[in-house]
Order: structure tokens, then C-alpha cells, then sequence
């Protein structure tokens, strides 16, 4: 999951497998976020860091104030 804290472990598995529990039965655990990784390849292959921009100044127009009416729907899916 993307929203895992850095202290929550994760599994890897760079198989293709036939299911997703095929997919956990082979998986490793490993300490750790995948964050860090992931963190550590932007840094090796992005261009650097910028700063952010300024919502509605440059060629877009900010189109409402974070978080956005989007974030407000509720879509009805039951939560686990």
C-alpha cells in the first residue's frame, strides 16, 4: 500500500505469479517502507528537486482549495 507508515514491513516478490496468494506465498519480508527504496531511485534518476509551485500562478489556474470536492465523495465501497 502507498499509505504504509516507513515502520510498517512490506514484502517483495519480483515474480509474476499466477494469484495474488501464489504472489504472498513466495513473497520475502523485508523491515521497512518501500519508501526509502523508492526515495533513494527518484534521487539517482529524477532531475534534482524544485521547489512547488504556487497553485494558480503560471499557466493553470487553480481550480478550488485543497482538498478538493473529490476528495469529499463518498463512493458507497464498504471499508474493511
Amino acid at each position: 500500500s502507498a499509505f504504509r507508515l516507513p515502520a510498517t514491513p512490506r514484502r517483495v516478490n519480483e515474480k509474476l505469479a499466477a494469484s495474488p496468494d501464489d504472489w504472498l506465498k513466495n513473497a520475502q519480508q523485508h523491515a521497512g517502507s518501500w519508501w526509502t527504496d523508492w526515495a533513494q531511485w527518484a534521487a539517482k534518476h529524477g532531475g534534482g528537486k524544485v521547489d512547488a509551485r504556487t497553485p494558480g500562478k503560471g499557466k493553470l489556474k487553480a481550480i478550488e482549495d485543497a482538498p478538493g470536492a473529490y476528495v469529499k465523495v463518498q463512493t458507497g465501497a464498504k471499508r474493511r
